[in-house]
């Protein structure tokens, strides 16, 4: 391929679902995503995450409409997905009870220096960190009518809260079902 869309040089990461195709262009290779004379823990929650990120677009709303091919799937009068049913209604599900919660890394800081966390800590802080972003009520509200993507809080926050491994991660700090950040088993949101 010689069309890119966009130059080598920018520090994003996408999904193209009529592609099924993700482009990883040089420029994600820099701080924030990733330095190599950081920890082996930032680059892959930096770099990492972002990638990650992506390949989630699989399996976000959009990208489930599309087979692997690139290809509108399964269309009906009302929507066109890859999923069975008893996975859209887990989506959808899913969709409709999500909701944001406090800044992540916020919340960390209070705890002290880095110096005292766990390397597996420090992967989730800096997850955290990566995804990291202030914005006026006004650019929020914009984001949230008419953009494509969650706002960061929400793809953080939504994301790790129902990871067993950041509960586990964190158990002196986030007891199981005391903390939003971590519900109890009953309260997880479970796709499939």
């Amino acid at each position: 391929r010689s069309n890119f869309l966009m130059s080598p040089t920018i520090a994003a990461v996408w999904y193209q679902p009529e592609r099924n195709s993700i482009t990883i262009p040089f420029g994600i290779l820099n701080p924030p995503y990733y330095e190599p004379k950081y920890p082996t823990q930032y680059n892959y929650a930096g770099a990492g995450a972002v990638v990650g990120h992506e390949f989630w677009r699989v399996f976000d709303d959009e990208g489930v409409q599309f087979n692997r091919d690139g290809v509108l799937a399964d269309c009906t009068f009302a929507r066109c997905s890859i999923l069975d049913s008893q996975a859209q209604k887990g989506f959808d599900d899913m969709a409709e009870s999500a909701s944001c919660l406090l800044q992540f890394i916020l919340v960390l800081r209070s705890y002290g220096a880095v110096e005292q966390f766990t390397p597996n800590q420090i992967f989730w802080m800096f997850y955290g960190a990566s995804m990291c972003s202030k914005m006026t009520d006004e650019r929020l509200k914009s984001q949230l009518m008419t953009g494509t993507q969650a706002p960061s809080s929400c793809r953080v926050n939504q994301a790790i809260q129902y990871i067993p491994e950041f509960g586990k991660d964190f158990h002196c700090l986030f007891k199981r079902g005391n903390w939003q950040m971590y519900p109890a088993a009953e309260d997880r949101c479970k796709v499939w």
